[in-house]
């Protein structure tokens, strides 16, 4: 049995939607908000990979998005989050729908409210 040291990375979410034509767009970005946050409230795994491509799904499953065009996953740093070093970009894969996350890391998004950004274009 090989025990790692655990390293948390903390990181955000910023999406881009087009709503259908007619819909109030603060209340469906609002809708797209409190989706994302109900998902990620539930902490991954350590090693557990994070499906990019599943954040466009429940975008576009959501009653008046018409299409999610742009999903971003970034490394949140400063005061509160954590200071380890991890490549989102580096550990893309599958034309970046999913990062790769070593067996020692968990990917977390620490403040729900704060680290879940949502535009509507």
């Amino acid at each position: 049995i090989d025990i790692l040291n655990g390293v948390i990375i903390n990181i955000g979410i910023n999406f881009e939607i087009i709503t259908e034509i007619g819909k109030d767009k603060t209340l469906i970005l609002g809708e797209c908000l409190q989706v994302l946050r109900d998902r990620y409230k539930i902490k991954t795994r350590f090693g557990e990979s994070f499906y990019i491509g599943e954040i466009y799904q429940l975008l576009n499953d959501i009653d008046g998005v018409e299409d999610t065009v742009n999903v971003m996953i970034t490394r949140k740093i400063g005061t509160n989050y954590s200071s380890s070093q991890f490549s989102i970009e580096e550990n893309k894969i599958m034309s970046g729908r999913f990062i790769k996350v070593p067996q020692n890391i968990v990917l977390e998004i620490k403040e729900l409210d704060d680290d879940i950004t949502g535009v509507v274009k």
